[in-house]
This record gives structure tokens, C-alpha cells and sequence, in this order.
């Protein structure tokens, strides 16, 4: 299954992730996001209300939550198994997990490791304002065999642009957790004009 998806960041780390690539160890040894451990993007999905957003959103992030005068687009081409990713697009898959989810919230929120709460990029990432604790949930019912390790996890969210939250989703995020089904790497620039470019290197 080919996606395109979309990582907002600083043109700085937008370049460093294109030239050298994803530093694995960020992604397992920082407070979970909401899909869990992995590499975020924006993607967009055939007929889905937010086709055509995914790049938008990607624009967005980087200037709502890295804030610096010049931000990159990291365009990915995607190749992902569909049978070994969890997709939560549909009412049944997402009852299932849901379902688990209450299951195992108790253990599992007994099981979120100290140095999270003292680490300084929780507090500096907004993670002890907002406390979503879905991240732990999917590492816990993973690492547990409750469900088999996915390439990908994807799902409808909403992302809190400006501050402004709301119980609305707003994009289709993938949480890329092997990062071999990342083909290929692009960086864009969004200039002055606020067009986007492709960069040379």
C-alpha cells in the first residue's frame, strides 16, 4: 500500500533527518505520542474528509509547536502492509482496540516509567498539560502480544494548531514504527512567498 506523508519540523532537523537519516533512539526513549513510539506524519487517505490536508497540517505543526523563522517539510514516500499495521479507520477496528485499551488502562498507567514525569522534554513538550496517555497505552497492549508488533499505526486525530483544541479530528496521522517502509525522503521549503519548494540537496 504506497502512501505520501508529511513530518513538519525546523529546517535544520528537517535537513539532518533527510541527509543522515531517523535517530531511532528519540523515537523509544521520549514520552510516547498519541499512536505510540514512532515517526510522525500527516498523511492523506483516498476519501477521507481530510484528503488533501496532509502537507497543510505538516505546515501547521511545525509552526505551532517548533517555532522557528524557517520550518521544512520532510516529504516520505511510504510502503506499508496493510495486514501488518494497525489501521483504526473503521468502527470495528477502532471498537477493538478501545476495548482493550479499557482493559488494561489500570496496569498499564502503573507501568508509565518515573523518569517521564521529571524528564525535562515532558514538561517542555506540553505532555504534562495535556497528560494523553493513549502513547503507553498501544506500547503496553504491543509489548503484552495483545496485538502484533505494526510496521504502522494510523488513525484520525486532532492537533492543537495555535492552542486552539477541539473534540472535532482534524488530519489522518501515521505513527511509522519500522522505518523500512520509508522508501524515500524529500525536503521542502516553505519560503517567504509561503509556497512550497523542493530543496536541491
Amino acid at each position: 500500500m504506497k502512501l505520501i506523508g508529511y513530518h513538519g519540523t525546523n529546517i535544520e532537523d528537517a535537513y539532518n533527518i533527510c541527509k543522515n537519516g531517523i535517530d531511532k533512539n528519540k523515537i523509544i526513549n521520549t514520552w510516547p505520542n498519541d499512536l505510540g513510539n514512532g515517526f510522525y506524519a500527516y498523511i492523506d487517505v483516498d476519501g477521507s474528509p481530510f484528503e488533501n490536508k496532509a502537507v497543510n497540517n505538516a505546515i501547521e505543526y511545525a509552526k505551532t509547536f517548533r517555532k522557528k523563522d524557517k520550518i521544512g517539510i520532510i516529504k516520505l514516500t511510504l510502503d506499508i502492509d496493510p495486514d501488518n499495521s494497525l489501521i483504526l479507520l473503521e468502527n470495528e477496528t477502532i471498537k477493538s482496540v478501545s476495548e482493550l485499551f479499557d482493559a488494561v488502562r489500570l496496569a498499564a498507567y502503573n507501568k508509565i516509567p518515573k523518569k517521564f514525569k521529571r524528564e525535562e522534554t515532558y514538561v517542555k513538550a506540553g505532555f504534562a498539560k495535556r497528560n494523553n496517555r493513549d502513547g503507553f497505552l498501544f506500547e503496553y497492549i504491543i509489548d503484552h502480544g495483545l496485538i502484533k508488533e505494526p510496521q504502522v499505526i494510523i488513525e484520525d486525530t486532532h492537533t492543537d494548531f495555535n492552542n486552539v483544541r477541539s473534540n472535532f479530528n482534524n488530519g489522518t496521522e501515521i505513527a511509522i514504527r519500522d522505518l523500512s517502509v520509508i522508501k524515500a525522503k524529500k525536503l521542502l521549503i516553505l519560503g517567504k512567498d509561503h509556497v512550497i519548494k523542493e530543496s536541491d540537496e
